[in-house]
């Protein structure tokens, strides 16, 4: 989870990224038991926001884990950690700092064998969290983090739904880019757009339906002056420790040719414009889910992209939307994100409290009611949005209005 949720799209809840960064001094890494050298092994796989969720096995207890390189080590929940009887002790904790910025301590503890399909994982860390904050409609039980994933090398079929894990790397056809270790035991690689290189994060963890390729706004924001953009105000992401601060998002209208070197990835890709992003690059989940197959070579340092999904992810400026997002916060409901441009909205300050909702109380929803509830709408539906204040607006859904950046 990179503990990242990113807040781009109508509902608010709906776009959850998941970026954890991970701040520690001393790394384990886990050891595979040993298996045949030309084995490997078959497992199914879901999605949430373009994220991978899997199975993995704790004394003999079966959970449902995020597959996240963003995040250094495991994360298990207090519900999974109970159920499984792993114990964590207050004393022995780790500094984890999130894509907010926000640094907090957690129980850190080595797990001696952690299970995925027949493979066994020896010695893994794992950090006690609560994974509610960023899954609180999911039936998440924690994360499987880059220092188990980049042990094995995984071939990824989104058109099957399965992930295929080998201790040889796997051989295929596509296009190939290599890769490199970073800080905390993260993965990188160096992409190239508009002439600029930049450093990239690669984390399949943060989970967006749209959100492809995300770029530091100080970085990059030179690179994209005069293009057509969608700007957002308000709070972007949320994380394992709450809400993060009201920024500022460019969403570039268009979608954007990425390279490596001198050659380009073979499908164009959404690009956004972040202002406390970590890195200069991220490369998201909804990136690599566009293609077929995926391999991650860990072993070799390297990628492989196959094929074209039927469903790719459409330009931001295709999106239908109805421009704002909303949270509960302290048990009331508010405006926490809008976008610039929406003149239904220009006088809705943020943090506005929301009383109805197509006319109905929505004091009476949880984060839950409130998803199930947007996620029946259809792209013909407009919605009435009642705030405390008297104002109503009555939102079409509808691509979202641009302008250039400068």
């Amino acid at each position: 989870m990179n503990g990242k949720s990113q807040l781009n799209n109508l509902p608010l809840i709906q776009a959850m990224k998941h970026a954890l960064f991970i701040i520690f001094f001393v790394l384990l890494l886990p050891h595979t038991k040993a298996q045949q050298a030309n084995d490997s092994i078959s497992i199914p796989f879901d999605m949430i926001d373009k994220g991978l969720l899997i199975e993995a096995v704790i004394n003999g207890e079966k959970g449902t884990f995020l597959f996240d390189t963003g995040f250094t080590h495991g994360v298990l929940s207090p519900e999974f950690a109970q159920r499984a009887g792993v114990h964590f002790k207050r004393s022995n904790k780790n500094f984890i700092t999130d894509a907010n910025g926000s640094r907090k301590a957690a129980p850190i503890r080595v797990i001696k064998e952690v299970s995925i399909g027949k493979l066994t994982f020896k010695n893994a860390k794992f950090y006690l969290l609560d994974v509610n904050t960023t899954f609180p409609c999911e039936a998440v039980d924690g994360i499987i983090g880059n220092s188990m994933i980049s042990v094995i090398n995984w071939k990824i079929d989104y058109s099957k739904k399965t992930i295929a894990l080998s201790r040889v790397p796997f051989e295929m056809d596509g296009f190939k880019f290599t890769t490199q270790k970073g800080k905390h035991h993260l993965s990188f690689t160096q992409i190239d757009i508009q002439n600029q290189s930049l450093y990239a994060m690669i984390d399949f963890g943060a989970t967006s339906n749209h959100q492809e390729v995300e770029l530091h706004t100080a970085t990059a924001l030179k690179l994209f002056d005069g293009f057509e953009v969608i700007e957002k105000t308000g709070i972007q992401s949320i994380s394992a420790h709450g809400l993060g601060k009201p920024t500022t998002q460019h969403l570039i209208a268009k979608k954007m040719t990425i390279k490596i070197g001198d050659k380009a990835f073979p499908i164009p890709n959404n690009v956004s414009l972040k202002e406390n992003l970590k890195y200069p690059a991220v490369i998201k989940a909804a990136f690599f889910a566009n293609y077929q197959k995926v391999v991650i070579n860990s072993t070799d340092e390297a990628y492989i992209l196959y094929g074209e999904n039927e469903y790719k992810t459409p330009a931001f400026r295709d999106i239908k939307n109805y421009g704002l997002g909303i949270y509960s916060i302290d048990g009331k409901w508010r405006l926490i994100q809008k976008d610039r441009d929406n003149p239904l909205l220009a006088t809705v300050p943020l943090f506005e409290e929301v009383k109805l909702i197509d006319d109905q109380p929505i004091a009476n929803m949880d984060i839950c009611d409130y998803k199930a509830y947007m996620e029946a709408r259809t792209n013909t539906d407009s919605l009435k949005i009642t705030f405390m204040n008297g104002k109503v607006v009555k939102l079409p859904a509808a691509v979202s209005n641009t302008s250039r950046l400068k």
